[in-house]
């Protein structure tokens, strides 16, 4: 009984100096602090993610800029590829209906008349792999002449 009564007494004392009211105090402003940070944290990781789409979308924008430039067209008018299109929706076209007064022979061998010739595609593939070979043979002897000289200038420094 007398533990209990000391209990009651330490109790009382800690009620009366406002010990409990300043632990409730400090408890409420510890979890809104937590609060506060995991908001702040949600907040930064949309940010990132919005950057991170941001920089998705532009670099899906610049790679589609550069494979129209290769084929030939250009991303503020009209484009080559869609000329072309455009010019075999018209021969394929003529006569307002699809395949009107035309044999599908016919059809065919205008598809034909508007695709390259294939001698001319292995022409150009053709030129454009010596390009590429006399490029690499460059390169190559210029690493060459680079080493030759790195080793040169070695022997003579020891």
């Amino acid at each position: 009984m007398k533990q209990w009564v000391q209990v009651l007494q330490h109790s009382q004392w800690l009620s009366s100096t406002g010990f409990l009211a300043r632990a409730q105090d400090n408890l409420e402003r510890e979890e809104l602090r937590v609060e506060m940070a995991l908001t702040e944290k949600a907040r930064h990781r949309r940010l990132d993610e919005r950057a991170a789409a941001g920089a998705d979308a532009a670099a899906g924008i610049d790679a589609f800029e550069m494979s129209l430039k290769r084929l030939g067209g250009d991303a503020e008018g009209d484009t080559a590829p869609a000329a072309a299109a455009a010019g075999m929706a018209g021969a394929l076209h003529a006569g307002g209906e699809v395949g009107a007064g035309m044999s599908p022979m016919d059809t065919l061998g205008r598809i034909r008349q508007l695709a390259p010739a294939t001698v001319k595609l292995g022409e150009e593939a053709g030129e454009y792999l010596a390009t590429i070979k006399a490029r690499r043979r460059e390169e190559v002897a210029t690493r060459v002449e680079r080493e030759v000289s790195i080793w040169t200038l070695t022997l003579w420094v020891a």
